[in-house]
């Protein structure tokens, strides 16, 4: 058979210089990484059998909570949100659910949090989150085949200096796409300033500025930063999401310390 890479889609915390990854794979089994991008170490935390939906989860601004939606229909319950201490998915706050009709959430800040509990799926609270993150709306959804068969959502972001967008193109639906995704997923392109073209960053499954500023991506399994020379896109590999199988080894006491946090509820989604 052949070789099949984990996916790694990550969230940036707002106000520190860390970042979740999610890896998807082996099979059905999801590990949180904890990625401090101050000095590019990577902390490998807890596995969990079961999909996590990561558009539709959030990280604290200090990078030390995580909210998410996750789903495992061989489970009781099936499905859940729960918040908890990074990077490990160990609960220390839960909802059960039933279905997979929202789910998760997002930070207001370090303490204050809303429940995403509306009949919807990765969209709107997806676009929230973007847009609260800096992606400027480029043009509304658009669909590319009839039917609603293939939809895209047009993102752009500026680097902090303000010479470069970062274009993101958010796809939804069950028409033609590449290999190996979901019915979200998400193309990107960079574009400098006064330049007529940009350029294309293919195979990339997620990409962000991160607190420092840099271009951060994922393709293939692995992390890595990059930077634009001369028109040229110099990567620079960070991190490799080995085969490893999934290590089933409990979390640590203070994973599961409680935390004084506030939901909002009634958010205007």
């Amino acid at each position: 058979m052949p070789h099949v890479s984990p996916r790694l889609f990550g969230i940036v915390a707002r106000n520190a210089g860390v970042v979740v990854l999610m890896r998807r794979g082996p099979s059905s089994w999801t590990q949180l990484i904890r990625w401090d991008t101050e000095n590019d170490r990577f902390d490998e935390g807890q596995w969990v059998h079961a999909r996590v939906f990561p558009r539709r989860s959030d990280l604290s601004p200090d990078g030390s909570l995580l909210i998410y939606f996750a789903s495992s229909y061989k489970s009781d319950p099936p499905t859940w949100t729960a918040i908890s201490r990074v990077p490990y998915w160990t609960a220390i706050q839960f909802w059960p659910k039933s279905d997979s009709w929202g789910g998760g959430g997002l930070f207001f800040s370090d303490k204050q949090f809303t429940r995403y509990e509306i009949h919807s799926e990765d969209y709107p609270i997806f676009e929230k989150r973007l847009t609260r993150d800096g992606w400027r709306l480029q043009e509304d959804w658009k669909d590319l085949e009839p039917n609603h068969l293939h939809s895209v959502l047009r993102l752009a972001k500026p680097n902090r200096t303000g010479n470069c967008d970062l274009l993101m193109d958010a796809h939804t639906g069950v028409g033609e796409k590449p290999q190996g995704v979901g019915v979200y997923y998400e193309t990107y392109r960079l574009k400098l300033r006064g330049a007529a073209q940009t350029m294309e960053m293919s195979g990339v499954e997620w990409a962000e500025w991160d607190f420092r500023g840099r271009l951060i991506f994922t393709r293939g399994g692995a992390a890595y930063t990059a930077l634009v020379l001369d028109g040229i896109l110099v990567e620079r590999e960070l991190y490799v999401a080995t085969n490893e199988q999934p290590d089933c080894a409990p979390p640590p006491g203070d994973a599961q310390k409680p935390a004084q946090l506030h939901e909002i509820s009634h958010f205007a989604w």
